[in-house]
């Protein structure tokens, strides 16, 4: 399984494992009885917490930090944020639900349009698209067979073609290779 494999499941699991991570939290908050506003709010905060360290945490070294992206990602938290206390107000004074479960209902928008909002503010632009691709270019191995990209792997032995190269085919079938240049000579 390649890492970006992995990073997707990783992240497919963040909203079962946060909702699992709430309501253990909840559970232990409710043993005295119904929880009050405080106590959610708390939940919701640890909550989030859990969820903001464990999506940076699996996507750290994917994002081309820069001051603009940690600006704009801090600013987007404080909306995410603004965004799940209007949900609560709304459900509270329009839609007349308890106090409790408004802030559990309302506390669900937050997570939600965090995750979407870093989605989108962390896409590669297409500046870093193209210095990615100009780094990978750079530094590929390729079989001299079929062109297959072989950079990183353990065999000699193309998976897409199957043929298995010496070393002599790869060095003389790269593009800035002296071997080739000699033969254009």
């Amino acid at each position: 399984m390649t890492r970006l494999v992995a990073r997707l499941l990783l992240a497919v699991m963040i909203f079962p494992t946060s909702i699992l991570f709430f309501f253990i939290l909840m559970v232990l908050v409710s043993g005295r009885g119904n929880p009050s506003l405080s106590e959610v709010v708390v939940v919701w905060a640890t909550t989030l917490t859990y969820i903001g360290l464990y999506w940076l945490w699996l996507w750290r070294n994917s994002i081309r930090w820069t001051m603009g992206r940690v600006v704009a990602t801090a600013g987007m938290s404080v909306g995410a944020i603004a965004l799940g206390l209007a949900a609560y107000l709304v459900l509270r004074k329009q839609a007349q639900i308890p106090e409790e479960p408004a802030a559990i209902l309302g506390g669900v928008v937050t997570p939600i349009a965090w995750v979407i909002g870093t989605i989108l503010l962390w896409r590669e632009n297409d500046r870093e698209r193209a210095a990615r691709l100009a780094k990978l270019s750079e530094a590929t191995v390729a079989c001299p067979l079929c062109g297959y990209n072989m950079t990183g792997l353990h065999d000699t032995r193309c998976p897409e073609c199957g043929h298995h190269p010496t070393l002599q085919e790869f060095i003389a079938s790269q593009h800035d290779s002296p071997d080739r240049e000699m033969a254009r000579t």
